[in-house]
């Protein structure tokens, strides 16, 4: 049972960076498929890939859950080895509206990180606080991304500046972070509200998209956790004095943290802005390059995994973006305001084949879409209309598509169609 996904609408604009040529050459060379990254002479080069996947809704995906079960707002989920989905879903966080609210329903919040089948079917709910780590905590929202690497060892990124790795029965591994200490961009082991997160293809090495309160990558060593480097826009020194400032302690408040934050945005994108806000995804492709989310600017950034930068994509710059979320009724509405809104970028997911051979880019709900780009060109092939936003992605090997909408506390199935010829 499904319901078919339409085409929608979109652009996209690729640059090498801001003293690259102008945006119009660029526009012309990715309106012929012609730009490529990942050479330091900019080859031009015909893009081989002439067919895009498409989809539809599975709309009896998940099953109900058991145990009378529900979820609070879902920011997070991810694949595994066996392509079955986890979904992180926030349950530590100090506003009692979404309690109030579950309370109401007659149900109780699952465990927050919940291991699903193909079908929709639970297999293992797990996670919350515990003796040996510190798990996420705030004010409005606490977990927030999830990445499971090639050993299915599942990662946890969340508010309080805090990544956790845990085997994929549970068992804790590795803390990243301190609660609630922070200390800006170029810390070496404290982090700043980050988003979400991912390994390389040998799980060594960790990529932090750090974050809400930084302005970076951040990476580590996946078992030890030491610190091995960090990069941000460009690959240039980070400018701290856009980071965000306060260090809530040993004595925290979850209100202190709340007010915690890098939402400095640039009033346009053209020229490209030297920041990005927030860092909101982190993922490394099996050839080795690390796509990151600059959301409030609508772009993707590449970068080689030492931090030097490829190129970059801007989606949907053109226009104010369409729709807002209300946080009173609890509903998308009508955008009210112009601009970007929380913007296009909000996480990358890659296809599972050797050559990661499409991206795809899930929308805040100002957008609602999912972006499908040829991996080595950053075209544009298609973009599909959502029932809400893609807070987080993923995908697995049979090309189907799994999203999260954040405050809208579902968890959907895209599921693989076919394929078509790219128009």
């Amino acid at each position: 049972m499904g319901r078919t996904i339409n085409s929608a609408g979109g652009s996209a604009d690729v640059r090498r960076g801001p003293a690259a040529a102008g945006a119009a050459a660029l526009a012309a060379l990715v309106a012929v498929g012609l730009w490529a990254f990942g050479s330091d002479s900019a080859a031009q080069v015909r893009a081989a890939v002439d067919r895009v996947p498409t989809y539809e809704l599975d709309e009896s995906w998940p099953r109900p859950l058991p145990h009378n079960w529900t979820l609070g707002e879902a920011w997070g989920v991810a694949v595994d080895s066996r392509d079955h989905p986890w979904v992180l879903h926030s349950t530590n966080q100090n506003d009692r509206d979404i309690f109030d609210r579950v309370a109401a329903e007659g149900k109780k919040l699952a465990p927050p990180v919940i291991e699903f089948d193909g079908q929709g079917k639970v297999v293992q709910a797990w996670g919350g606080r515990g003796a040996r780590y510190s798990w996420p905590e705030g004010r409005d929202w606490a977990e927030h991304g999830l990445w499971i690497d090639r050993n299915d060892d599942v990662w946890i990124a969340g508010n309080g500046h805090v990544v956790l790795k845990f085997t994929r029965g549970g068992k804790f591994l590795l803390q990243i972070g301190k609660l609630w200490h922070t200390a800006g961009s170029n810390h070496q082991s404290l982090l700043g509200k980050p988003t979400t997160m991912g390994t390389d293809k040998d799980a060594r090495e960790v990529y932090i998209g750090d974050g809400y309160m930084n302005q970076r990558v951040a990476v580590f060593d996946a078992k030890t956790g030491a610190f091995k480097r960090q990069f941000g826009a460009y690959g240039k020194p980070i400018d701290v004095n856009k980071d965000g400032k306060e260090d809530c302690g040993d004595a925290h408040t979850v209100d202190c943290a709340y007010k915690q934050g890098n939402t400095e945005r640039a009033a346009t994108v053209t020229p490209p802005p030297g920041h990005m806000t927030p860092v909101h995804c982190a993922r490394v492709s099996n050839d080795g390059f690390v796509y990151v989310c600059d959301r409030y600017h609508n772009r993707i950034q590449v970068f080689r995994t030492d931090g030097t930068y490829v190129n970059e994509v801007f989606l949907d710059t053109q226009g104010d973006a369409p729709w807002e979320w209300d946080f009173k009724e609890k509903k998308y509405i009508k955008a009210t305001a112009r601009g970007f809104g929380i913007g296009s970028t909000s996480n990358v997911t890659l296809s599972r084949d050797r050559d990661n051979t499409y991206v795809f880019i899930g929308s805040s709900p100002s957008y609602r879409r999912i972006y499908i780009l040829e991996r080595k060109t950053l075209r544009l092939l298609d973009t599909i209309d959502m029932v809400g936003s893609a807070h987080e992605l993923a995908v697995d090997s049979k090309l189907n598509l799994y999203t999260v909408g954040g405050r809208q506390r579902d968890a959907r199935k895209y599921r693989f169609k076919g394929m078509r010829p790219v128009k």
